[in-house]
């Protein structure tokens, strides 16, 4: 209705009379929640598509073929996809709850989770995860896909019950991420009583280019805001069924068009935010996907999630 590239329940019920005989209340609600593949209550066209053509609801258990084209992907390493329940119920094979799960993958007890870490770890449950389940897990688990997973990271994905949770949520949740950081292991020399001439290397210069202390001149909220309910007419191409891209220049077009006007340097952060495979263009995959994330420059992993539950 609102042309976001996404319907909700409500949106469903305002059309309900579309349809003959036109749908329940109960009968809308039942049906976005059987399109949505992902469970952030809405439907994107990814999701509806691809139910509608293996003509079964993801309710009704998980897809037994992988989709066609680039629409959506879906789990086919096991008989059962790779949720969170089915983490939990792996990690408790071997481990009473989440923390001594973290404790006991953590083998260099640095208060991280790096992925040979992760894979090794749950390579050892007695039900074990395979190296594919693994990465897949672990990138749910890395929220701000720096590739590491620090504990509070892992403790909020199992708290909130999902992988991939969005800002909202981990407010709404009262979790906060706090980084520790990262003490280098040092070795030290045998003690000896021999003298040793050392000559110290010059250091290296640790110049700090502006770019990388200055604040981002947007970030996606701002951009929708700015942006609006609907997809400016400059980028409807974006919306189109069989998927569309856009250049710089437009995409600096329609961004001229925005409540208030995004500056040169809000367009070009954006577009370089959202051209995830840096071909210097914004597709319909890439536009929506950062748009549901929530942020510019996402982990590879966190896009590709999205390509496989749509």
């Amino acid at each position: 209705v609102n042309h976001d590239g996404f319907f909700v329940v409500d949106e469903l019920r305002s059309s309900r009379a579309a349809f003959t005989p036109a749908l329940t209340d109960d009968e809308a609600a039942a049906s976005v929640a059987g399109f949505d593949a992902n469970s952030d209550h809405k439907v994107c066209l990814a999701e509806f598509t691809s139910a509608i053509r293996r003509r079964s609801f993801y309710t009704d258990g998980p897809p037994n073929a992988a989709g066609t084209g680039p629409d959506l992907k879906v789990w086919q390493a096991t008989s059962e996809p790779m949720t969170l329940s089915v983490f939990t119920k792996r990690m408790q094979s071997s481990y009473g709850s989440p923390k001594p799960a973290f404790d006991g993958m953590d083998t260099d007890k640095d208060k991280y989770l790096s992925m040979d870490e992760f894979k090794a770890g749950a390579g050892a449950f007695e039900s074990h995860l395979t190296g594919e389940e693994a990465e897949y897990a672990f990138a749910g688990f890395d929220i701000d896909g720096d590739e590491m997973v620090c504990q509070d990271e892992f403790m909020g994905v199992m708290s909130i019950g999902r992988f991939y949770p969005s800002k909202a949520a981990l407010a709404a949740a009262s979790i906060v991420i706090n980084k520790p950081a990262i003490v280098p292991t040092t070795t030290l020399a045998p003690t000896t009583t021999e003298t040793v001439a050392v000559t110290l290397a010059p250091q290296a210069s640790t110049t700090t280019n502006a770019w990388e202390t200055q604040k981002a001149p947007i970030d996606v909220p701002t951009f929708l805001s700015q942006m609006g309910t609907a997809v400016p007419q400059k980028l409807n191409m974006l919306q189109s069924q069989a998927g569309g891209c856009v250049d710089l220049n437009t995409f600096r077009a329609a961004a001229s068009d925005f409540n208030p006007p995004l500056t040169s340097e809000q367009a070009d952060y954006a577009f370089c935010g959202m051209d995830e495979n840096h071909d210097k263009k914004v597709c319909s995959f890439e536009f929506f996907g950062i748009l549901k994330i929530g942020q510019f420059f996402p982990s590879r992993s966190h896009l590709e999630h999205l390509r496989e539950v749509g």
